[in-house]
């Protein structure tokens, strides 16, 4: 095989240049696009780097059902209202981002499955300080850290003002925010216990609204 690579390299040679193209690419057409991909990743993972956002409140939003994008923007900016700028960069940015999967069906489809890998993964990490989340995905965050002792609340916030307001859940859909504890790994590391203190000033403003809501106040 090495004399057969050698003896074509050496006939290429002589090749016009056209030709020359056309025998590189017999040759090295997995090479070459392997190449390609590789920098395509390289690129790709430099551009997300770049526009990556510090978020001063990252939480994930769970749901079998869709949600417009209209509604979590303007869910993200009441977050903002209620977080400190925790990273000190000039602004407050925080975000409840959306993992749409339909857990219930007796045969998981793979976006499903995919998403509960994803849930999984975030709460094995303890990627995320809270969740909001459907019934569903309330009942299998249960099920799945049960003697895990890791969640700390849970709140329905389906009657919540600002969730009516926004996302204005249908008859029989619920909502709750799940408040999970400080991991030993996380503590001392001043940034996401600034993190958690404004995932508790959120999860304060729902338990403080729901209670005036009860009473017959209005927030």
């Amino acid at each position: 095989m090495d004399k057969d690579r050698q003896l074509a390299r050496e006939l290429a040679k002589e090749m016009p240049f056209k030709e020359k193209l056309q025998h590189f690419w017999y040759y090295y057409k997995p090479h070459t696009l392997a190449l390609i991909f590789a920098l395509a990743v390289i690129v790709w993972s430099a551009v997300q780097c770049a526009n990556r956002v510090d978020y001063d409140l990252d939480i994930s939003f769970y749901s079998e059902r869709y949600v417009e994008e209209e509604a979590l923007a303007e869910f993200d900016l009441f977050l903002e209202t209620l977080c400190d700028d925790i990273n000190e960069n000039g602004v407050v940015d925080a975000q409840a981002y959306l993992f749409l999967g339909n857990i219930t069906e007796e045969y998981l489809d793979q976006n499903a499955q995919a998403t509960l890998t994803k849930l999984q993964s975030e709460i094995a990490m303890g990627e995320c300080p809270a969740y909001i989340v459907d019934e569903a995905y309330k009942n299998y965050i249960e099920m799945f850290t049960k003697d895990m002792g890791i969640i700390e609340n849970i709140t329905e916030i389906t009657d919540a003002p600002v969730i009516r307001e926004i996302f204005n859940p249908g008859e029989g859909v619920k909502l709750y925010f799940i408040s999970i504890v400080e991991y030993d790994t996380q503590k001392g590391n001043e940034e996401l216990l600034k993190e958690r203190e404004n995932m508790k000033k959120v999860e304060s403003y729902f338990v403080d609204s729901l209670k005036q809501k009860k009473e017959g106040c209005q927030i």
